[in-house]
């Protein structure tokens, strides 16, 4: 059973570039999505892009309408001049990163069989090298010229490689993925106190205790330890999009007090709240 990666705190925010010269486009970039407001449907695009679910579970939709799901590990290729929609879980989890490219290099991936786009949903899992290559084009991508953009096509196919050749290796997903997942869904929906989960262990027929191993195993937490970082997850949104103070997050969290909020929020985050807003 293969442990689910912590993304580094580091790559949790939106940053991302685009470039073109005449016909060819490329881009690339990470893109949190806090609310459900991100999600679209029936969306065309010029451009292919390969959408890389980092975390949080939702929904592709096709250009049949026929609906796909997806979770943290999955990638959705995105061809270009076809309708796609994509729904995430109102969580507040759904983060990704993408890379795009011009139709043109996209056709001639096809030609070299680099590209299958039958292959809607990959499941390459996690991969922080991977993760580093895309975080790498973002900053090249800022202060390359136009004759050096070729260099960073390539960049992209190997992007798109890594996660084909990840795809095909990857075992089967565990028998308990779907149990852990919804249990990431509860926690994560329920920063204001500790979520009741034993509803769900019956419908699983799952003891406490054999949950508790399974998820250690799955995330790297415990349950209680992941529920404070959803907590704390949830913290960063009041503190930057929502503009509240430390200590109106701290009581509309449920802390008894600012100080433990604050002790809490910076044992997780590694600065206190009043540094992060």
């Amino acid at each position: 059973m293969q442990s689910r990666t912590i993304l580094p705190e580091s790559f949790l925010q939106n940053r991302s570039r685009y470039r073109s010269s005449g016909q060819r486009n490329i881009g690339a970039g990470f893109v949190l999505k806090p609310t459900e407001h991100a999600s679209y449907a029936q969306r065309t695009l010029p451009d292919y892009v390969l959408i890389y679910v980092l975390r949080g579970s939702g929904v592709y939709i096709d250009d049949g309408g026929r609906s796909h799901p997806v979770r943290a590990g999955d990638a959705i290729q995105l061809p270009s001049n076809q309708r796609h929609g994509v729904v995430q879980n109102p969580d507040g989890q759904w983060f990704e990163a993408f890379v795009l490219f011009d139709q043109h290099y996209e056709q001639a991936l096809v030609r070299l069989k680099m590209l299958d786009l039958s292959q809607t949903i990959l499941h390459p899992g996690i991969d922080l090298p991977t993760m580093d290559l895309i975080d790498q084009m973002i900053q090249n991508l800022s202060v390359c010229s136009d004759d050096q953009l070729p260099v960073y096509f390539a960049r992209a196919t190997e992007v798109v490689c890594n996660l084909y050749i990840r795809h095909r290796r990857r075992p089967s997903l565990s028998p308990n993925a779907d149990l852990i997942d919804q249990a990431c869904r509860w926690i994560g929906q329920s920063p204001h106190k500790r979520p009741e989960l034993q509803e769900l262990l019956n419908h699983h027929g799952i003891s406490y205790e054999r949950f508790r191993k399974v998820f250690r195993q799955m995330t790297g937490h415990s349950p209680h330890g992941y529920w404070i970082r959803r907590r704390i997850d949830h913290a960063k949104i009041m503190l930057t999009q929502q503009r509240l103070s430390v200590k109106q997050v701290a009581y509309q969290l449920g802390y008894p007090d600012p100080f433990s909020f604050s002790r809490q929020f910076k044992k997780v985050a590694g600065i206190s709240p009043s540094q992060f807003h």
